[in-house]
């Protein structure tokens, strides 16, 4: 009796259905594992004087660990371990829709006003305008969203006239 029955297609289908989307073939197990490609073919094929459908003990474990399943999945049967591997691929695909993308703000600076509209972010310009103790101003968006022409429109504002456009982003005129 194998130990792990048909363990080749179970390691089929856990690539297929991207259950750990950064495995996708024995080669990417390997190197994960830190071990040759060649070893995780002799647990799937066998060799003369070993059986296949094997996972080492040594292994096993961390192989469950790497797709984030349960050891013991590896026993079943190849129908059992589908029906389990398809209900997390399903739960996994739920929690990918449901979760807001994450927004790194590591280098984004922290300031004490939260603008959103441009209502709101031309009353503030002129405050800061107005308030003659800020030196420098610091707008940030992402590229085509308008802060030039935002900047430009507050400074007409501002001086009554039109004026040269402002320096802005390190730039020379």
């Amino acid at each position: 009796m194998k130990k792990h029955p048909q363990l080749a297609k179970k390691f089929l289908l856990l690539y297929k259905l991207r259950i750990n989307s950064s495995i996708n073939t024995n080669t990417d197990l390997a190197k994960r594992l830190g071990v040759s490609k060649q070893f995780i073919s002799k647990w799937t094929l066998g060799t003369e004087t070993l059986s296949g459908d094997s996972i080492p003990i040594g292994q096993i474990d961390r192989v469950a660990e790497i797709f984030g399943i349960d050891a013991s999945w590896f026993l079943l049967d190849l129908a059992s371990f589908e029906t389990n591997i398809q209900g997390l691929a399903e739960t996994q695909r739920i929690e990918r829709i449901s979760r807001p993308n994450r927004i790194s703000l590591s280098l984004m600076p922290l300031t004490q006003a939260e603008i959103f509209g441009r209502d709101s972010e031309a009353a503030l310009l002129d405050s800061i305008w107005e308030e003659k103790l800020t030196n420098v101003l610091e707008i940030i968006a992402f590229g085509g969203m308008g802060k030039s022409s935002f900047v430009n429109f507050s400074a007409v504002r501002v001086s009554d006239g039109p004026t040269e456009s402002l320096n802005h982003g390190g730039t020379q005129p």
